[in-house]
C-alpha cells in the first residue's frame, strides 16, 4: 500500500517484477482510508450535499495548488507528481462528489438527456482526448489531472443514465460484463506475466509471448476472481452490520 511512495523514491528496486503498476492501487487504499472519516466530518456537521461538494471543491483546489507548487516552484520530477497520494486524491474526489449530489444512479436527473449525451459528452470526450494530445510537461502534470477528472464526468453520468443508447450498449454485452468483472485481478497480474512471458520465453517473438502473457493473464484472473474476490466478498457482506434503512 506504499507502492506509489516507494516508486518514487526509490523506483522499482526491490519490488517484484511486475508490481510497478500497483502505485495506483496505493493511492486509492489511502484515499479510502481517508475519505470515509472526513466524510462523516461532513456529515456530523450537519453540512448539505452542495456544502459538502464545496468543501470537496476546496481540498480539489488545494491539491491541484500543491501540484502547481511542486512543478513550477520545486521542478520536481514528474514521477513525484504522477505517482504521489498527495497529488492524486482530487482524481478520486471528483467521483466523489457525483456520487453527493447528481449521483446518476440514486439522484432525479438534472438536465436533459439531448444536453448530456450531445454536448456534455462530447465535450468531456474532447477534453480527455486534448490532454493526452497537448505534451506540455507543466500542463500535463498540473492541470491536465483536474480537466480530466471532471471531464470524466459526463462520461459516467450518460454510461450509467443510459446504458443502452449509442457505444455505452456494448458495455452491457454478456462476455464484456464478464470481462468487467475480472479487471481488477487483470490488473494485478498482467504486467508480472508479460515480464514472465519475456524471461522465459526468450526464443519466441514478442507477438507470441504477449498472447500466451493474455491467455495466462486471464486464466489467473479467473482463479484470483473465484477463489480470492468471490469468498471475501461473501464474508464481507456476513460481517457487516445492518445499516437502519439500508
Amino acid at each position: 500500500h506504499f507502492a506509489n511512495y516507494h516508486s518514487i523514491f526509490h523506483g522499482n528496486d526491490g519490488m517484484p517484477a511486475g508490481t510497478g503498476v500497483y502505485w495506483s492501487l496505493a493511492v486509492e487504499e489511502h484515499f479510502y482510508l481517508v475519505f470515509p472519516l472526513l466524510y462523516l466530518g461532513l456529515l456530523k456537521a450537519r453540512l448539505s450535499p452542495r456544502s459538502q461538494i464545496a468543501v470537496l471543491l476546496v481540498i480539489s483546489a488545494v491539491v491541484l495548488a500543491w501540484r502547481c507548487y511542486l512543478i513550477r516552484v520545486l521542478h520536481v520530477d514528474e514521477h513525484r507528481t504522477f505517482y504521489a497520494t498527495d497529488t492524486r486524491l482530487d482524481s478520486i474526489l471528483f467521483g466523489s462528489m457525483l456520487a453527493i449530489l447528481g449521483n446518476p444512479v440514486l439522484d432525479p436527473q438534472r438536465g436533459s438527456g439531448t444536453l448530456w449525451k450531445f454536448v456534455l459528452l462530447p465535450l468531456g470526450l474532447a477534453i480527455i482526448a486534448g490532454g493526452l494530445v497537448y505534451r506540455e510537461p507543466a500542463f500535463r502534470e498540473t492541470f491536465r489531472y483536474t480537466l480530466q477528472g471532471l471531464a470524466l464526468i459526463p462520461v459516467f453520468v450518460v454510461a450509467i443514465r443510459w446504458p443502452q443508447w449509442g457505444p455505452f450498449a456494448i458495455l452491457n454485452w454478456g462476455w464484456v460484463r464478464k470481462m468487467g468483472v475480472l479487471t481488477y485481478p487483470l490488473y494485478l497480474v498482467h504486467f508480472t506475466l508479460l515480464y514472465a512471458a519475456e524471461l522465459y520465453l526468450p526464443q519466441l517473438h514478442w507477438t507470441l509471448q504477449g498472447v500466451i502473457a493474455l491467455v495466462a493473464s486471464f486464466a489467473l484472473a479467473v482463479a484470483l476472481h473465484r477463489l480470492v474476490e468471490v469468498p471475501f466478498t461473501r464474508l464481507t457482506r456476513k460481517r457487516t452490520p445492518h445499516l437502519p434503512g439500508a
